[in-house]
């Protein structure tokens, strides 16, 4: 007779994991909504307050720039890990390190980028977009989180079908969220929140006083070690 968790037929035992997959399930609904909202009201408020056809490009720069940090991120992670032992809490941290100050890098020239249509535009003057740069940052924020929170809820949503599958996939996940430290719900929306606001004040920084970038380079970087350690 098989086990009701897995496939093995040997008599074993299981931890009892039904609470903490309740409370996994709701974190993560909470989270999801709470990233929806942020998103929405972004949305809206950079759509009201920019022309559509001004509005097009920075809000796909916000897409690209957060493509472009996420895919550099991931590979500088790889590469932190290969050939390490992936478990091992040390690598783990450096492949979290790595990949989040690269993404950082990554976040300071998309925003430094923006800012160059921007330039001049700080809250007032008119950019060769015709928008002042807190426009040119809003709506930036506006694809960030747009992607971020596209992704996030593909990568909720297979997590929550892992989460409740019997067999020995769905055992792993629950056994990693029995035994993983907790994340609280203000760490992992702040992971969310802050890179998004970053590119937008970056910007409009940017815009002011482009020599800035030498400051955001090591300060963008910082954010980004003190959000990923645990």
């Amino acid at each position: 007779m098989s086990c009701d968790h897995c496939d093995s037929s040997i008599p074993h035992e299981h931890d009892a994991v039904p609470g903490a997959v309740d409370a996994a399930l709701g974190h993560a609904r909470t989270l999801m909504i709470a990233q929806y909202v942020i998103t929405a009201v972004v949305l809206a408020a950079s759509l009201l307050a920019v022309p559509l056809g001004s509005w097009l490009m920075p809000f796909g720069w916000g897409i690209a720039t957060w493509a472009a940090a996420t895919g550099i991120a991931a590979m500088a992670g790889t590469w932190a890990r290969s050939g390490r032992e992936v478990s091992h809490p040390p690598v783990a941290m450096r492949s979290r390190l790595v990949a989040g100050v690269a993404g950082a890098l990554v976040l300071v020239l998309g925003a430094w980028i923006a800012a160059a249509r921007a330039d001049g535009a700080y809250l007032g003057g008119t950019a060769q977009s015709g928008l002042v740069a807190w426009q040119v940052a809003l709506t930036l924020a506006a694809g960030w989180f747009t992607a971020a929170a596209i992704l996030a809820a593909v990568q909720t949503y297979g997590w929550r079908r892992l989460l409740t599958t019997p067999g020995d996939g769905g055992e792993l996940v629950r056994a990693g969220v029995l035994h993983a430290p907790p994340t609280s719900l203000a760490r992992s929306l702040a992971a969310f929140l802050v890179p998004g606001l970053s590119l937008a004040l970056w910007t409009i920084a940017f815009a002011w006083l482009a020599w800035l970038v030498l400051i955001a380079i090591p300060g963008q970087a910082l954010v980004a070690i003190a959000m990923t350690r645990r």
